[in-house]
């Protein structure tokens, strides 16, 4: 679920002032970026669908299709006595019951602008998304102009290292970002969040980087297909 709350300026009047303040998160950035780039209509792609927050980032003309796995999540978020992000949001909004490594391989080449990975936060990760195969596959769907982005925040796992070692062989650079919200804005219900962005040429780097975004020591060896250990991902705190 997306958490730096962006999403509040079309919920609430103080919500207004909350989405000003917190347009400098991680996922405020990548869309501001996309805004930049593509200021057309956007061709987004999200594994993991929350409650769709992330929904109230399109604008109208996109199309955006989320990926979910558990029919139980689409249900509660498609609720509208629980949440509206779907039904309110600016754009197009489909929502597609898959496995998302399964999905992202069906997309045609260079087919999205933005492709999100939202599917870390749990203590059980979906690790075919991490592998070599996986991220590069993810970099061809979105071909050499798209994004890659990923929320990292996971309590137990180190991901920022492991995704830039998978992107290595692409000649993509991961950047990483962690939004640290004010007390105002975690009053409003604004909580920190981790994210990766993995970027093609030097103007989005260079773009990223006067943001606050910095560069990821890859892991030394990345996860593959093959050899998909995790236990070296844990954060120390996890042991304890």
């Amino acid at each position: 679920m997306n958490v730096d709350l962006r999403w509040r300026a079309a919920r609430e009047g103080p919500g207004l002032r909350l989405y000003e303040r917190a347009r400098d998160g991680p996922l405020g950035d990548i869309f501001d970026r996309l805004d930049e780039r593509s200021p057309g209509a956007r061709r987004i792609a999200v594994i993991g669908l929350g409650a769709g927050t992330i929904a109230a980032y399109s604008r109208p003309g996109d199309s955006l299709r989320f990926v979910e796995v558990d029919p139980l999540v689409v249900d509660i978020a498609e609720d509208p006595d629980l949440f509206t992000y779907l039904r309110d949001a600016p754009g197009t909004i489909e929502v597609e019951l898959d496995d998302g490594r399964l999905a992202i391989e069906r997309s045609p080449d260079a087919s999205l602008d933005l492709l999100v990975l939202d599917a870390f936060a749990s203590d059980v990760i979906p690790v075919h998304l991490l592998t070599v195969e996986a991220l590069e596959d993810a970099v061809r769907a979105i071909g050499p102009a798209g994004l890659l982005a990923a929320q990292v925040s996971s309590r137990t796992y180190d991901l920022a290292p492991v995704i830039a070692a998978g992107l290595d062989p692409t000649g993509r650079t991961a950047l990483y970002r962690r939004f640290a919200p004010t007390d105002e804005e975690m009053a409003a219900g604004a909580i920190a969040s981790e994210w990766v962005v993995a970027v093609a040429d030097e103007d989005d780097l260079v773009w990223f980087e006067a943001r606050g975004w910095q560069r990821i020591v890859p892991l030394e060896r990345p996860l593959t297909d093959d050899r998909a250990d995790t236990l070296r991902l844990l954060r120390p705190e996890a042991l304890l």
